[in-house]
């Protein structure tokens, strides 16, 4: 039963306590002051803001780069270096070193042509030209003049090739045929190769393959031991045929399809012998002599002229 008594007394104490205080008085309320009259307002200068200044940019990292694949390092192809191309030397002018004694200068190319002149061992001569061959050779001599040397007498400073081959070369000269004191040949002439009784021919076309050597046969002034022999003889000097007209063997010796004419007492008068190849080849465009050997001496020279 103390318990709710305590509870009342104190109860009645707080009641007590909170009648004692003074109460307190309000504040006033403060009136809003009335408005002064308005008066008209002052335009003042509007002032220029000042410039704001930018804000300076946030420095971005910049994103991480993504390594691009190297591909496998080629190995570097070593470029060589220039090498120094020698300047070509100028051809020396064609040239031919007499290598003989003493060696003839003729007015063409061939042992039949006359000796103009003569060099010695160790001259220098200009050189012009050659023959188709190269056996022959042209030079130049004092005076403004030409001559022919033979190639295997004389050195030369360039290949035998490169030189050019001569445009003309001089006419053959011309010798009397007469063969022995006997003269047991006559009339000796060459003829086309479809006319073995025509006229004498000194040139004859390109592509021939037959030419006719004609004579008139004194047969009644033959001797045994006579032996008549054609040399046909080519630009260079070379000779490219050789046969007997006469032999001492059977007095006659005439190559196939020959053609002969008999005179009184069934001599042999007329002779007519193919001058041809064996293998039938045509002859070389150039100039040719036939030379006529009796009994071992030149007794005449023909000279004659094929493709000129």
């Amino acid at each position: 039963m103390r318990k709710p008594r305590i509870l009342i007394l104190i109860v009645c104490l707080i009641l007590i306590s909170a009648c004692g205080r003074p109460t307190p008085t309000p504040a006033p309320v403060a009136q809003a002051p009335t408005p002064a009259p308005t008066a008209a307002p002052t335009v003042s200068p509007t002032t220029t803001p000042r410039p704001t200044d930018t804000p300076r940019p946030t420095a971005t990292t910049p994103p991480t780069a993504t390594p691009t694949p190297v591909p496998p390092t080629a190995t570097p192809t070593q470029t060589p270096a220039p090498t120094n191309t020698p300047s070509p030397s100028p051809t020396p002018a064609p040239a031919a070193s007499v290598t003989g004694d003493s060696i003839n200068v003729r007015s063409g190319p061939g042992t039949v042509y006359p000796i103009v002149s003569q060099a010695q061992k160790g001259e220098t001569l200009p050189v012009i030209s050659r023959t188709q061959d190269g056996a022959w050779l042209e030079v130049a001599l004092a005076g403004g003049k030409q001559g022919w040397v033979s190639a295997q007498l004389v050195a030369l400073n360039v290949p035998a090739e490169a030189l050019p081959i001569a445009r003309a070369i001089p006419p053959t000269p011309v010798q009397p045929v007469a063969l022995s004191a006997g003269n047991i040949l006559k009339n000796v002439r060459l003829m086309s190769d479809n006319d073995a009784e025509g006229p004498a021919r000194r040139a004859f076309p390109a592509g021939v393959t037959t030419i006719w050597l004609g004579y008139e046969l004194d047969a009644p002034k033959l001797q045994v031991s006579d032996h008549a022999i054609l040399n046909l003889i080519n630009a260079a000097g070379e000779t490219v045929l050789s046969f007997s007209i006469v032999g001492p063997e059977n007095r006659l010796h005439l190559p196939k399809n020959s053609m002969i004419t008999f005179g009184p007492l069934g001599f042999p008068k007329y002779m007519a012998i193919p001058i041809r190849f064996d293998d039938g080849r045509a002859f070389s465009n150039g100039a040719y002599r036939a030379e006529l050997i009796l009994n071992g001496q030149a007794m005449g020279v023909i000279p004659w002229a094929v493709g000129q």
